[in-house]
């Protein structure tokens, strides 16, 4: 449920509809400014959820509701197909017990640096497991890292 509106599939559901035709950016504080593309995506998935929001208010809950089934639900199978429900920490928690066939193998994840100025940073983060280093992972958010260091554990444990 959480992968079916997350900002990911809110983003790339507004981007199929061309919501960025319509939007103006603080067109009256911010005046020839790039958004970086972090920004650019969390508005677009923002503005998706206004607008159900909206037709909802003016349209009724039919509507609404039609809407919703059209152009969200319908991504339900791709989620499924490409298991995108699958979050790669927890997946690689689930591997390491596997392996090891104890609880205290949770990998541990740190940030090792933070490059960059704050609006457009990269996280460099770290898994650790029984105290040692075991993989990084690169990020525009700690969170980005943290997946990425995840997707490379796995990797490396399927070598």
């Amino acid at each position: 449920r959480s992968n079916l509106v997350n900002n990911k599939t809110l983003y790339n559901i507004a981007f199929q509809l061309d919501f960025k035709k319509y939007l103006r950016y603080f067109s009256n504080v911010l005046v020839n400014v790039e958004l970086d593309e972090r920004s650019e995506k969390g508005m677009l998935a923002d503005s998706l959820e206004a607008f159900i929001g909206a037709l909802y208010l003016d349209q009724g809950l039919d509507f609404a509701k039609h809407f919703i089934e059209v152009c969200l639900l319908t991504t339900v199978d791709n989620i499924i197909f490409n298991r995108e429900w699958l979050d790669p920490r927890i997946n690689l928690q689930q591997t390491l017990f596997h392996l090891t066939k104890r609880r205290s193998s949770k990998p541990i994840y740190k940030i090792k640096s933070i490059i960059g100025p704050k609006k457009s940073s990269t996280f460099v983060v770290a898994i650790y497991t029984d105290n040692k280093e075991f993989c990084e992972g690169i990020g525009k958010t700690n969170e980005e890292a943290k997946i990425d260091a995840a997707l490379n554990a796995l990797a490396k444990l399927d070598q």
